[in-house]
């Protein structure tokens, strides 16, 4: 859950897509933000099965049992 930003080091998580998937990880990507950023995770949630992305701020969703389950929080 971020504001999705360069700073924010997104980009090393979309060059990881492939391997998270290949170790069995999902990816679950929460916020809205930079366009460049909220275009290229829809993109990769229509290639890949293991990304979700929810294009909203976590505030107006029921979050919590996704943060309850992970495994690792960035």
């Amino acid at each position: 859950m971020c504001r999705l930003v360069k700073e924010k080091g997104l980009d090393f998580i979309i060059d990881a897509i492939e391997t998270i998937g290949a170790l069995g990880g999902i990816l679950i990507v929460v916020g809205v933000g930079d366009p460049y950023y909220q275009e290229a995770f829809t993109a990769l949630e229509k290639q890949y099965s293991h990304v979700i992305y929810i294009n909203q701020y976590a505030s107006t969703l029921r979050i919590p049992p996704f943060i309850a389950g992970a495994d690792f929080y960035l």
